[in-house]
């Protein structure tokens, strides 16, 4: 994908922020991983708070879940709480669409 200035983007890293006492934490982790596996050049990584919480901290993750989405280092979109993770897959999905447009 080029940017404007002829820069090549890559949508690289999709970082979720969870618990194992978190549910919803389960639930997207099997939804964004199936997603992943659709895409090209992205990969995925979970973080647990309980084990990593200076990590969490240090990104400003407070509460669980989290997403969050980089793109050549460069956050470009996150949720936490209470979110519809098929409305972020569409947010990223239109940013790519308009890069590469």
């Amino acid at each position: 994908m080029k940017g404007e200035k002829g820069e090549a983007y890559d949508f690289n890293r999709a970082v979720q922020y969870g618990s194992d006492t978190c549910q919803p934490c389960g639930a997207l982790e099997t939804k964004l991983g199936a997603w992943v596996k659709e895409q090209e050049g992205i990969e995925y990584s979970y973080v647990s708070v309980e084990l990593e919480p200076a990590k969490a901290a240090q990104q400003g993750v407070f509460t669980v879940p989290a997403i969050v989405v980089y793109m050549d280092g460069k956050e470009i979109t996150r949720r936490a709480g209470y979110f519809s993770l098929d409305e972020l897959l569409a947010q990223v999905e239109d940013i790519k669409t308009r890069i590469e447009g």
